[in-house]
């Protein structure tokens, strides 16, 4: 996803809730609606500074495994799936070993390190396995082993869990499901996952019952498109500011001269020439010209007004609106910085203990990191309105309207006015011809 590649708030909503939206996963056997909404809302890793944390035991102790995790998009390609016998395979070219191993262990062993997408499934038990990363974890080439990452279907539960990289050595051996030599010791290793899959199956892989993988595509980024990406995909409030933008140009085009001189003169005490490294999105340049001022340093008024417009709502919102995240505000506060914007950006602060994470209720049952072991900092909650609750609080477009308010007076309490009464302009007139009902419009 490029930046700004998407064209309305209402299209950054439908992509970033995946649940809402039918999943070409359906098309696998038997697999249950609740599993393919674990995949799709697992939480993905914020950035490359901010990955998800994972851990392994090692003496009884945590080490903590850094992954990534991205979801997989609702029209993903579905490939036929590879089918496993249990077969002996021969080694691969150019490995020398004297055993042979299964075709389903030889499968695991070749699966490349990183993000990986494995759905291993056994449709007759009920038998579904996500695999999403795995990792090469120990001292030395033949130490540790290759850890998986983990998303299962408990078929007792009729829930899906979150594994982590540890669920199989903890909850495999409480349930018999692998054996108690495991306990505690390790990870996910090629071993446990088929010792698990054998345990639950009463054998698969074997020539009666065949263990089908689906490998599904994990989408290569370009390292260089990465960070705009992410920043895209967690910046709300350009999407909200590009919304804004868009519906509000023609309007601003025929406001009063004094509204626009108003904003006008905020903008150039902004910025007398845009200095920053993000291209600046077609509606903000049309927004811009409406009011004859200069593109960048709209877009950055335009940024900083959104800035302080959550961080009023929030405070005199008595509580009518959810925090914003810390991993988003450290993501507001990245693009501010490629704005040119370092007075007036968003503020961060930092917390020892990994706690303030949005934890989708699939994690719930998966085994959480020692938070008196392992610390590392990480950005808090910060007191502006989270977009999405002033969203649901007042709908699209009275956020819109109230940002307008807010722009044209520094107040949040936005009074019952026509929109274009405030703007000066003549609800009657043939100008308007074609565009919406604003005469409905109030503040």
């Amino acid at each position: 996803m490029e930046l700004f590649e998407l064209l309305s708030f209402e299209d950054y909503f439908r992509n970033s809730n995946p649940i809402f939206e039918a999943s070409t996963l359906a098309k696998i056997e038997g697999l249950p609606k609740k599993m393919i909404g674990a995949i799709h809302q697992k939480e993905e890793h914020r950035s490359e500074r901010y990955k998800n944390l994972g851990y392994v035991h090692q003496g009884g102790s945590p080490v903590t495994l850094q992954y990534t995790y991205d979801r997989p998009s609702h029209d993903i390609e579905i490939p036929a799936p590879q089918s496993f016998r249990g077969r002996r395979v021969p080694p691969p070219e150019g490995v020398e070993r004297t055993a042979w191993y299964t075709d389903f262990a030889q499968y695991l062993q070749d699966l490349p390190n990183g993000p990986i997408a494995v759905l291993l499934a056994v449709p007759e038990d009920e038998v579904y396995l996500y695999l999403y990363y795995k990792q090469k974890w120990g001292g030395g080439p033949n130490a540790g082993g290759q850890q998986y990452a983990i998303l299962v279907w408990d078929r007792e539960a009729k829930e899906a869990v979150d594994f982590g990289f540890v669920g199989l050595t903890t909850e495999g051996v409480e349930k018999t499901l692998v054996r108690q030599v495991h306990r505690t010791k390790g990870g996910n290793t090629n071993g446990k996952v088929q010792e698990y899959i054998s345990s639950l199956t009463k054998g698969a892989p074997s020539l009666k019952k065949k263990v089908l993988a689906y490998e599904l595509e994990v989408e290569a980024k370009p390292r260089e498109k990465t960070a705009e990406r992410r920043e895209a995909k967690t910046s709300m409030s350009l999407d909200l500011i590009r919304v804004f933008a868009d519906r509000y140009a023609d309007i601003m085009a025929k406001a009063k001269t004094a509204v626009k001189g108003k904003i006008l003169k905020e903008i150039n005490e902004m910025s007398d020439s845009y200095t920053g490294e993000l291209a600046i999105p077609a509606e903000i340049s049309r927004f811009a010209a409406a009011i004859g001022a200069d593109p960048g340093a709209t877009f950055s008024y335009l940024f900083v007004k959104m800035k302080e417009f959550r961080e009023n709502l929030y405070k005199e919102g008595a509580g009518s609106y959810q925090k914003t995240i810390g991993y988003d505000l450290a993501d507001e506060q990245a693009i501010g910085k490629r704005l040119g914007i370092w007075r007036g950006n968003y503020a961060v602060s930092f917390i020892e203990d990994p706690k303030d994470t949005r934890v989708s209720r699939y994690d719930r049952r998966a085994r959480r990191l020692d938070n008196e072991k392992v610390r590392r900092q990480v950005p808090s909650a910060g007191e502006y309105a989270e977009v999405a609750s002033i969203i649901r609080t007042h709908t699209l477009d009275n956020v819109l309207h109230k940002f307008a308010f807010y722009m044209m007076t520094g107040r949040i309490d936005a009074p019952a006015v026509n929109v274009l009464a405030l703007l000066g302009i003549d609800p009657n007139s043939p100008e308007l011809e074609g565009l919406p009902d604003f005469e409905e419009w109030t503040l």
